[in-house]
């Protein structure tokens, strides 16, 4: 595949615009809208940081927390009038990234369009076979791949010689070789945060996760080495492959000086498993003088130790989050989880001991769910010295183990444009989709209907900054759990 060389090799510097489509938080998040997150794309950050240094000229639209219409999101990229196109986009979004790309199409007749992102490398044939408007896919970690493109535009160069693509031929699709894993994190630019300016003031955390200050999302590693069959690994891989501590400090202390960033979101799944990468990113954050909060996620069956905690805490850490899943045993040990109940208890309770705020993570509705399961999630949650849950629907993503023969658990609902972990897309055998969505409103009513709950929020509402996300939240939370499912 060529894509005209000649006309782009006259031009002073190749543009590219890479753009996540739009997605309202109605569609994202469900009858939960209003307590959701509105955070930027990280990786879509981090291209166009790799792009610019390259020297292209990057024009980025995260439009994923917003109602935008396709027709003038497409006349912004045509105004841009951009040698290659990269859209990203999650599974319940692929019919509206595919809508983008074909009214692209057509104002940008000669234009490559190319779709990256986790969904596409779980599914790639799957994917362009039903969405014509895709002229390639990039299959796993996106930035080595996109310099190759731009260069082979610049050059004329054909793509089929490219790692890390499926290409659209007039034959069919074709892959070429895989693409290796970049091995130093650290090599790659700080992401370009500047291209969005609204960063502080346009994007938030969801409100259970906010601590009150200016926030950002931060990813400081790639891979996962656990097997949950519900995850999908197919981008990072199961090797963890992490930035250093030096970097970590770097990255929290450029947001908070150049944007006023206070408070954090640690998304990655093993932040705190490296005890001595941890350590060093909590020294340095205390040794720069910043006050900033932040979250992270702990793993139920790797403890922290007291020392490590009180760290942490001095650090800005406020609050860890731990995926429990499921109260039951055996649901826990289908879904690969690795954890028992116990490990859950004892985990939660050291960072309670430590002053820090827990949250807890369920996943209702998965293969085997049943009544009794589904009762000891509940009375876990209840047991448990939790501050906040987050109760999410069990969903199929494409590239996870448990999507596949999945029907001889019970049954599949919609389609991609309706996977969404706040909506039923699976129902286990000897449950429904009514019952499921009576189980989280169940489990979310009793929860914080709870005196002890119900205080702590009323003293966070006193904070101005957090006032306007916990009342949304509240409305959310009460719409969704006096509704009576359809």
């Amino acid at each position: 595949m060529t894509w005209g060389g000649s006309r782009l090799s006259n031009r002073a510097v190749v543009r590219l615009s890479l753009i996540q489509p739009p997605l309202s938080a109605r569609r994202r998040y469900g009858g939960l809208a209003g307590a959701g997150n509105s955070l930027p794309n990280l990786g879509m950050l981090q291209l166009a940081a790799v792009a610019r240094r390259a020297g292209a000229g990057v024009q980025l639209l995260d439009l994923s927390a917003s109602d935008q219409d396709v027709a003038a999101s497409a006349r912004r990229v045509a105004e841009f009038a951009p040698a290659l196109v990269g859209l990203t986009a999650v599974t319940a979004a692929m019919h509206v990234a595919a809508g983008l790309a074909e009214a692209l199409k057509r104002l940008l007749p000669n234009t490559p369009i190319v779709l990256g992102g986790p969904h596409v490398t779980a599914a790639a044939e799957q994917t362009l076979q039903r969405y014509g408007a895709f002229d390639a896919a990039v299959l796993g970690e996106g930035e080595t791949t996109l310099l190759e493109l731009l260069a082979a535009l610049e050059s004329g160069a054909d793509w089929k010689h490219i790692n890390g693509l499926l290409l659209r031929e007039r034959s069919g699709l074709r892959r070429t070789a895989p693409r290796a894993l970049i091995e130093d994190l650290d090599s790659l630019p700080l992401p370009a945060w500047d291209l969005l300016p609204e960063l502080t003031r346009g994007r938030r955390p969801s409100p259970q996760s906010a601590a009150g200050g200016p926030a950002a999302i931060l990813f400081t590693s790639r891979g996962c080495p656990f097997k949950c069959t519900f995850c999908d690994r197919s981008v990072f891989g199961n090797r963890v492959r992490s930035l250093s501590a030096g970097r970590v400090v770097q990255m929290i202390t450029h947001l908070a000086g150049a944007y006023g960033v206070r408070d954090f979101a640690i998304h990655d799944e093993i932040f705190v498993l490296d005890r001595a990468r941890l350590h060093a990113i909590c020294r340095g954050i205390i040794e720069s003088g910043i006050r900033v909060s932040w979250n992270a996620q702990g793993r139920a069956d790797r403890p922290l130790d007291a020392e490590t905690l009180e760290l942490m805490r001095r650090a800005g850490c406020w609050q860890l989050q731990i995926g429990v899943e499921s109260g039951d045993p055996r649901i826990l040990e289908s879904c690969g989880k690795g954890i028992t109940p116990d490990q859950v208890r004892r985990a939660f309770r050291a960072a309670r001991a430590a002053g820090l705020a827990t949250k807890a993570f369920y996943m209702l509705g998965l293969p085997g769910e049943d009544e009794q399961s589904l009762n000891r999630t509940l009375e876990l949650a209840l047991e448990l010295p939790l501050d906040d849950v987050t109760v999410t629907l069990f969903t199929p993503f494409p590239g996870t183990a448990a999507a596949i023969g999945l029907e001889r658990h019970g049954r599949v609902l919609g389609d991609w444009s309706t996977m969404s972990e706040y909506e039923v897309s699976f129902v286990p055998q000897g449950l429904s989709a009514e019952r499921l969505l009576r189980a989280r409103a169940e489990l979310l009513r009793r929860f914080y209907l709870r005196p002890r709950v119900i205080a702590r929020y009323a003293k966070r509402l006193a904070q101005p900054r957090l006032a306007g996300a916990l009342a949304r939240g509240g409305l959310a939370f009460v719409a969704l759990t006096t509704r009576r499912p359809r």
